[in-house]
């Protein structure tokens, strides 16, 4: 009977999903991949010397003839992200909410801070230009490299906006994939690397969802000992103080 039981425990192992735990990844490493999303830039090969994070509520302004599941999409993702970030983070305008009288109360334009643009690829660069005027031939990479993009607007590290532009053509699948990684992104997570293993952020990966790192990585960034236009060398610091505390939760 214990001989069976003995192969028994053993197809049991063989079938069975595993985790490595060495898939667990160091307070180090994640210190060391923060570094990396929140200070790089993919497109401007430069590497910013203070930290940029919102202090404002995003409000999020939906622009186009979207399908309306991308209005569902953007609405949940933003709960999520709020829920994770705890910085008020939302679909603020959407030509849905305004048929449907489901404005905020006390609505302003004015306060639209994220556009998202659903547009047809040809008619990006056109509409769009405007946003790109500083660096032209950015917005021909993104038009040429990327599936969707975005584009922060900082005073003093501080982001004060925000555009996202998802073009029109592409599946429902890959739209909820540019909302997921887009948004977050616009958050002050700009870089995309291959260096950073399991993440929404790595340049090329399979993720089209958060993953537990890119969670942790948003927590970080929002914490409330951090604040926008803090050096990296004392944004690093705190993040090492502090990140075992986060890791527990």
């Amino acid at each position: 009977m214990k001989s069976k039981y003995h192969i028994l425990l053993i197809l049991l192992l063989l079938i069975l999903p595993t985790t490595s735990k060495g898939a667990e990844l160091k307070p180090k490493e994640i210190i060391r991949n923060f570094e990396i999303i929140a200070f790089g830039s993919e497109y401007q090969n430069k590497t910013w010397k203070g930290l940029r994070k919102w202090k404002d509520p995003v409000r999020i302004g939906l622009q186009g003839k979207y399908p309306r599941y991308l209005e569902d999409e953007i609405k949940q993702f933003t709960a999520d992200l709020t829920s994770i970030t705890s910085h008020p983070i939302s679909l603020y305008y959407s030509h849905g909410m305004k048929k449907n009288r489901k404005l905020p109360k006390n609505f302003n334009k004015k306060k639209v801070n994220v556009i998202v643009f659903y547009e047809p690829l040809h008619n990006i660069k056109k509409k769009l230009g405007k946003y790109f005027k500083d660096r032209p031939h950015e917005l021909d990479i993104l038009l040429n490299e990327a599936t969707c993009f975005a584009k922060l607007f900082t005073r003093r590290l501080e982001i004060r906006a925000a555009i996202v532009v998802i073009p029109d053509h592409i599946s429902h699948r890959y739209a909820r994939a540019c909302v997921v990684e887009e948004i977050a992104q616009i958050l002050g997570l700009p870089n995309d690397s291959n260096l950073v293993g399991d993440s929404i952020f790595k340049d090329r990966g399979k993720f089209n969802e958060l993953t537990k790192q890119d969670r942790l990585l948003l927590k970080i960034l929002y914490d409330q000992r951090l604040t926008f236009g803090m050096s990296r060398q004392e944004t690093l610091l705190q993040v090492e103080r502090f990140l075992p505390e986060l890791m527990e939760k």
